[in-house]
């Protein structure tokens, strides 16, 4: 596991900020191997840095596209999808539903990447993120997190915990 990590640290670190680098890991199917992941026992961690990573050069990409759409002077508040690489392949890969099923981890820092991720997803996976227990899972880490927030002598936990339903309270507000 120790090797799996730092060749994900070294992939991280060729691809981030680097289209070229983007371009030949989709050429050369790095979603397929990261989509290993989750079908691997003890793969957990792997799997938590291949969403960050993947969520991180989602964000990159977007933004380059909505760059180009508005120096063209067309329209951004539409669809992009179709226009993001990375989005494109993840949806055709079936990330749509696999990372949702993390929601039902009990570790908050997982459960933020998590979220986060189909923040940056939503776009290209908002039908699949509608669907009930998407939206069950996320109901149910609100209340959880709600609860917590107002829970009387826990200060940083219940910072923690707003911030985590406020994340949840504006991805359910982009599936509307």
């Amino acid at each position: 596991m120790a090797v799996r990590k730092k060749a994900m640290y070294a992939l991280s670190s060729l691809i981030r900020l680097f289209l070229v680098g983007q371009r030949d890991f989709l050429k050369l199917n790095g979603l397929e191997i990261f989509v290993k992941f989750f079908e691997e026992a003890g793969s957990g961690p792997l799997v938590i840095k291949a969403i960050t990573l993947m969520t991180d050069i989602l964000t990159e990409q977007i933004e380059q596209v909505t760059t180009l759409l508005k120096k063209q002077g067309q329209d951004v508040s539409g669809d992009i999808s179709g226009r993001v690489p990375l989005l494109k392949t993840m949806v055709e890969k079936g990330w749509c539903q696999l990372v949702p099923t993390l929601l039902h981890t009990t570790e908050n820092d997982t459960r933020e990447k998590v979220l986060q991720a189909l923040h940056v997803m939503v776009t290209g996976c908002k039908s699949e993120f509608q669907k009930a227990h998407v939206q069950d899972s996320l109901n149910k880490l609100k209340l959880e997190w709600l609860k917590d927030a107002n829970a009387p002598n826990v200060r940083d936990n219940s910072e923690y915990a707003g911030i985590l339903a406020q994340l949840v309270t504006d991805l359910m507000s982009k599936l509307t």
